[in-house]
């Protein structure tokens, strides 16, 4: 996952991690029974800054680290693992077992690597038999029939982790359209929750400019709207501050505020009660 997101992305991506841990696993093949979500982010000696992927905590108390892979998996790939694991390991007194998702159709792969008297292993797991472009086509006749179901929108969620002649924005995108618009299979709050995971994956797929295509149509989701308004309330708390820096008065403020943002005075009023109090 990227670094220096923004409150509500860590919680949007939290979101994702549930969601995937509950109901994605299962259809990778992972049987064990998950306790809940552990820490992403491992900071040691504030040197290097580990971001991973997914991690898990398991009924049986270990930890369950998922990261995903699209091109061959290289020694360096390995030796990166295996430093993620031992933080992890060291971070929480835990053991942990990692598993990559290999998503890329060409490219070397390996399980294993010997470092002097270790020997090193990671748990494969393939996503790449699996055609997206037949899911997608699947489930939007589906859904154009008026017969698509909750588990077939749970599956368009691994489409960027399939093969197909597709590319991974456009499976995206057309999951996303599928998953606004469905009306009866779930409700809104699981639609955030699996509009979480795709805006996880695209974070993690996806390059900055493909990135910037595809938040035009985020913002029109359930979660976009979510992540656009606490934009919004980080822009007004900034304004705020800097304004009572230069000791400009409350009632100026609260004048600036509703020309600024196009708010009634009711709204300028509370959202300066909330940040200054």
């Amino acid at each position: 996952m990227r670094s220096g997101a923004q409150p509500y992305e860590d919680r949007a991506l939290k979101a994702a991690a549930q969601f995937f841990g509950r109901e994605l696993l299962p259809l990778l093949g992972v049987r064990e029974v998950i306790r809940g979500v552990a820490p992403t982010e491992q900071v040691r000696l504030e040197i290097k800054d580990f971001q991973e992927d997914f991690n898990f905590w398991m009924e049986k108390g270990y930890i369950y680290h998922l990261e995903f892979e699209s091109d061959e998996i290289v020694l360096e790939d390995m030796r990166r693992f295996r430093c993620y694991e031992a933080v992890l390991s060291y971070n929480y007194g835990a053991e942990v077992i990692t598993c990559v998702v290999c998503t890329g159709r060409k490219g070397k792969v390996t399980d294993r690597i010997k470092e002097g008297i270790n020997v090193y292993r990671v748990r494969l797991l393939w996503l790449r038999d699996g055609d997206a472009d037949q899911v997608l086509r699947e489930a939007e006749e589906r859904q154009a029939a008026g017969v698509l179901d909750r588990q077939s929108l749970v599956q368009l969620l691994l489409t960027p982790l399939m093969s197909g002649e597709m590319t991974r924005k456009e499976r995206i995108l057309r999951s996303l359209k599928m998953i606004r618009g469905e009306q009866e299979a779930v409700d809104e709050a699981e639609k955030r929750q699996m509009e979480s995971v795709l805006y996880a994956l695209a974070m993690k797929f996806l390059t900055k400019e493909e990135l910037e295509e595809v938040w035009e149509v985020f913002r029109m989701t359930v979660l976009g709207e979510i992540l656009v308004e606490h934009g919004k309330e980080i822009g007004i708390e900034a304004f705020i501050l800097d304004n009572l820096e230069e000791n400009i008065p409350r009632d100026r403020i609260i004048e600036k505020l509703i020309r600024r943002f196009s708010l009634t005075r009711e709204s300028a009023e509370s959202y300066f009660q909330k940040f200054v109090g």
